[in-house]
């Protein structure tokens, strides 16, 4: 075999075999503009303006299975902790138990409030999220291709609107994580929000906002994960519907 064909032949096995080359980093269509890469982490802005409407998406790398990001990011209280500018959280409903083995859990959801900070003089805004879960699958992967927490607005009883704060009208957040290597040990982060905050805000505010929360909410995640501050039944709950629904696929 001459040297540059067995190079190549070479090259070409170790990226087929490689754990680093199970997924790269997600794909992100024309709709979409860099506003900038910073931390590993790279911040996108929608092309697709609406009146009053914000949408803002960042993508990284997180060293932690798609399990354990879960189990931390379905944990409320602890949302401070790694939402950007979130000052509260919440759970309001949840229609499961961390002991719960059903055979199915496509149908658990919860909803949980917020309450984000804005710079002074504007008022806090609120919100009400119902979260669920989706699993892509893909023939041949030992992993699900994806995992998709999707998060909208709604109104709940137990939460009406509050003086002092403004209830967003509109907040969408949708979080797609993608195991990176064929273990799982590294999952790649596509974190998404498209939100009307009501009321009148500055556009310079909405400019930093759009820039800063993707990337601080994403490098924050990354550091809540290497500590592994989760709540560890939630986590095996977690792992086992996981599992369920690789030996189903």
């Amino acid at each position: 075999m001459r040297p540059f064909r067995l190079l190549l032949t070479l090259v070409l096995c170790r990226f087929a075999f490689s754990p680093q080359a199970y997924a790269e980093a997600p794909v992100v269509d024309r709709n979409w503009e860099v506003l900038n890469t910073a931390e590993d982490v790279t911040v996108y802005r929608s092309l697709k303006a609406q009146d009053k409407i914000f949408t803002f998406r960042g993508v990284g790398l997180v060293e932690a299975s798609i399990p354990n990001l879960i189990a931390l990011m379905s944990d409320p209280h602890k949302m401070p902790d790694w939402v950007y500018n979130c000052v509260e959280g919440e759970l309001v409903e949840r229609n499961f138990k961390e002991t719960d083995r059903a055979a199915d859990a496509s149908s658990y959801y919860q909803i949980f409030y917020g309450v984000t900070s804005v710079p002074w003089p504007l008022t806090p805004r609120d919100y009400v999220l119902k979260a669920q879960i989706t699993y892509e699958k893909e023939e041949g992967r030992k992993l699900p291709k994806n995992v998709t927490i999707a998060m909208r607005s709604i109104q709940h009883p137990q939460k009406p609107a509050l003086p002092g704060k403004v209830r967003m009208p509109v907040m969408e957040s949708m979080i797609v994580m993608t195991p990176e290597d064929a273990e799982g040990k590294k999952t790649w982060v596509d974190f998404s929000v498209t939100t009307n905050p009501g009321g009148v805000i500055p556009a310079w505010i909405t400019r930093i906002a759009s820039r800063d929360i993707p990337r601080k909410t994403l490098v924050n995640l990354r550091k809540m994960a290497a500590r592994q501050d989760y709540n560890k039944a939630f986590e095996e709950l977690v792992s086992y519907h996981y599992q369920q629904q690789l030996i189903r696929n």
